[in-house]
């Protein structure tokens, strides 16, 4: 209220002589009005500062373009090791006359294509005729088996292992580089084509969500690198032979800054072992900590658990080994492989991940006694009929019929908490 309105409304006096006390009244009321009018405004600058700093200290906790973002997810669908033998596309080629080998994943094309994020790990190298095509103990297989898997409906490469480098450096880059310059709308992960790529973490947009995807091997067999070239292939083990913790946590700290999820495939266990080793649950343990939402095992050519790990991070939902895919094996157990399958849900508000829907899904490799035919199988797609006319059945008279594969899952995957076994 200013003065001319306090005069304004003011009575007037009813003597002279009072003039001069009711002007002193008058300014003393003034005087009085304009120190709470301070006070009021000081109070109210003070508020509004400890307002202003309130909404900052905020605004620095919540990203408000995440906060506003609904919950999203994504289907995942994922396999064991594909090991291009010799034997399949020489075998192939020669009764079918063309390297067309999108036939061979016709029976699980069905479960790979509907999921949003699909991945097979590379066990052996696919570079190409110009680094010679050639099987066991040295891979390299053509790059139409390439083709293939991308009509299959795989979207996700791991390229990281201990056969990647079998027909040397350049055989595996050509693979990366042919997958990235091919199929542009695929991500390969654990192998570069230079050092500069290698340093950069492979993250794809599904959904609106940032997953980084991630691939390594505990090691890279009987061959070697020089220092120079260590970018070429993404490992877990230190020169000890032990487990490069340090190396680990960068990568997946690098992971993490870019993406919202981050999901590691990791070569590892013992050959032929169906059971955990204590080095993979020590390294399960470690990535489950450093953030690693997902886990999917492979590298022992047999199928191995699958669980829940609980860390200060979260839960990791881990595959510990999905065995073989695609191979020409000679052992019922070696054909035996399986497909990790879930709903994986991202909430933007609180950076949680959660899952549904988790199943493991048995997967049969089947090729006939002749070798004219080979098929990759869901346990749904392989039947009794095929059983008996199995190259593996007919060489050793081996039982392999459906009821022995559910048998032998079950032995091995026993009853996992909220994760389903498909058995039929």
């Amino acid at each position: 209220m200013n003065r001319k309105s306090q005069t304004k409304h003011k009575p007037a006096s009813p003597k002279r002589r009072n003039n001069h006390k009711t002007l002193i009244i008058t300014s003393t009321t003034l005087l009085c009005i304009l120190a709470l009018c301070v006070m009021a405004l000081s109070v109210f600058a003070m508020k509004k500062h400890a307002l202003k700093d309130d909404e900052s200290e905020q605004s620095a906790q919540i990203d408000p373009a995440n906060d506003s973002k609904a919950p999203a997810g994504f289907s995942f669908i994922g396999t064991g090791d594909c090991i291009v033998d010799d034997t399949i596309y020489t075998y192939y080629e020669y009764y079918n006359g063309n390297r067309e080998f999108a036939p061979i994943f016709e029976y699980t094309a069905q479960t790979v294509q509907p999921a949003d994020l699909s991945f097979i790990n590379l066990k052996t190298p696919i570079g190409g005729d110009s680094y010679g095509i050639s099987g066991s103990p040295r891979y390299n297989g053509p790059l139409e088996m390439l083709n293939a898997l991308n009509q299959t409906g795989f979207n996700w490469y791991g390229a990281a292992s201990n056969h990647a480098l079998d027909s040397g450096k350049d055989a595996l880059i050509n693979e990366v580089n042919y997958i990235r310059t091919t199929f542009p709308d695929a991500s390969v992960s654990g192998a570069s084509r230079n050092q500069e790529e290698s340093g950069q973490p492979v993250i794809r947009e599904i959904n609106g969500i940032r997953v980084a995807l991630i691939s390594m091997t505990d090691s890279l067999g009987s061959n070697k690198l020089k220092a120079e070239d260590s970018w070429v292939i993404d490992t877990w083990h230190s020169d000890e032979g032990g487990i490069d913790y340090p190396g680990i946590k960068d990568r997946l700290s690098a992971a993490e800054a870019q993406s919202d999820v981050q999901i590691v495939s990791v070569e590892w266990g013992n050959e032929d072992d169906s059971s955990i080793s204590d080095q993979q649950r020590e390294l399960a343990a470690f990535l489950a900590d450093q953030g690693a939402d997902v886990i999917l095992g492979s590298g022992p050519g047999v199928i191995q658990p699958v669980e829940y790990i609980q860390s200060g991070s979260g839960t990791t939902l881990c595959y510990y080994s999905l065995g073989n895919y695609l191979s020409a094996a000679q052992t019922r157990e070696n054909l035996i492989g399986g497909m990790a399958a879930f709903n994986l849900n991202y909430d933007f508000a609180t950076g949680t991940v959660s899952f549904n829907d988790v199943k493991f899904i048995p997967t049969v490799m089947y090729y006939t006694p002749s070798l004219n035919e080979f098929r990759t199988n869901t346990l749904q797609t392989y039947t009794d009929a095929m059983a008996a006319n199995q190259y593996v059945t007919y060489v050793a008279g081996t039982d392999f019929s459906r009821d022995f594969v559910k048998t032998y899952v079950s032995g091995i995957m026993g009853s996992p908490e909220n994760i389903q076994l498909v058995l039929d």
